[in-house]
């Protein structure tokens, strides 16, 4: 898939017996009309499949956009909405454009996520009908360490220390031992 992730928060939930992790994503998915936030979801307190699924695909920010240009590369943004509210282009600081973003589009998502990030990210709503309905939400993190795509997550500290979490439900058990890296320009982009 071609997705570019811009920003995430990870809620960890648990019961006596089930656990599940929810990382709520804000993406840059060109293919599928640019920004999005995306749920993907894992353990054994999940309703329905692990990992992503269609219907965990959902669209808080709309880009109106200008394709009369035939000259131009990309369109031009006319507008934004999120949630249904209008965002004054002059007010969105967008992120400079460059050469491994080809997307101006994605300058303007994350530019957005500095101000506007939770109303961006999957609503309660949105998420947790994908969670089992008797788990407790233990932890919430905005920042954290994940592991790069060919590490397996119980090699990764900031894993090790979730799991914890989860066994426990004592949300002081996670102690960061490593710098965050979910900020777009912290990934490898494609």
């Amino acid at each position: 898939m071609n997705i570019d992730y811009v920003s995430g928060r990870l809620l960890c939930f648990r019961s006596e017996s089930q656990w599940a992790l929810v990382f709520n994503w804000i993406v840059w998915w060109p293919a599928v009309e640019g920004p999005h936030a995306m749920v993907e979801c894992f353990g054994n307190g999940i309703n329905g499949k692990q990992g992503f699924d269609n219907d965990r695909l959902f669209s808080p920010v709309v880009f109106e956009e200008d394709w009369e240009d035939d000259e131009a590369d990309e369109p031009t943004i006319l507008s934004i909405e999120i949630r249904g509210q209008s965002i004054a282009l002059d007010q969105v600081p967008s992120l400079p454009h460059d050469s491994q973003h080809q997307d101006a589009g994605f300058g303007v998502l994350a530019g957005l996520t500095t101000q506007h990030k939770a109303a961006m990210l999957a609503s309660e709503a949105e998420y947790m009908p994908f969670i089992a309905p008797d788990l407790d939400l233990v932890l919430t993190l905005d920042d954290w360490h994940h592991p790069d795509v060919l590490a397996k997550p119980s090699e990764c500290k900031t894993f090790q220390q979730l799991a914890r979490v989860l066994v426990t439900g004592d949300s002081s058990l996670y102690q960061p031992t490593q710098a965050p890296n979910t900020y777009w320009a912290n990934w490898i982009l494609k």
